[in-house]
């Protein structure tokens, strides 16, 4: 439903058109909102923000208060205390944030589909193997490459986590 309605938005009749056109600003609608990539980021972008800020955001919440006024009265900026008390302790939501995000956005074919016009997307490549092509070892192949890259990316983001907290 919250793709849809972004196909409603970016459309070629649609309310930032509508406003462009209506405010002068442009005198025909603009072609390039919709069925681009540009359209495809936007949309998983509102549609994974909830599932990266609520992880962090319920992490955040279990740092004590204290915890940061200590760093402060301490002296350290507020960079640092972020840097070196709030985002240790956030880890866990970081990483739980990052897998949810990207594992839904690396297998989503729906997007691409309405609102980026068969855009670039690896789920949409495996959806059209199965779908249309009837090509199910292809299909079954790309998922599994898909599942490996997965894997060795969210591997590689906890070990770059790790190292980047550890210093």
């Amino acid at each position: 439903m919250k793709i849809y309605a972004w196909k409603s938005i970016l459309g070629r009749d649609g309310i930032i058109n509508g406003f462009l056109v209506w405010t002068g600003a442009i005198d025909e609608p603009l072609r390039a909102l919709i069925y681009s990539p540009g359209a495809v980021v936007v949309t998983l972008t509102y549609f994974l923000l909830p599932f990266a800020v609520l992880p962090i955001y319920g992490s955040m919440r279990g740092i004590p208060d204290e915890l940061i006024e200590a760093a402060r009265d301490l002296g350290a900026t507020s960079l640092a205390a972020s840097r070196d008390i709030v985002l240790p302790l956030c880890e866990r939501g970081v990483y739980v944030a990052f897998l949810f995000s990207f594992l839904i956005s690396a297998g989503d074919y729906v997007t691409p589909r309405f609102v980026g016009g068969g855009a670039s997307m690896m789920g949409h490549f495996i959806e059209t193997q199965f779908s249309f092509g009837f090509n199910w070892p292809l299909g079954s192949a790309m998922s599994f490459t898909l599942l490996a890259a997965s894997l060795l990316i969210v591997l590689g983001f906890r070990l770059a986590l790790r190292i980047g907290l550890s210093r």
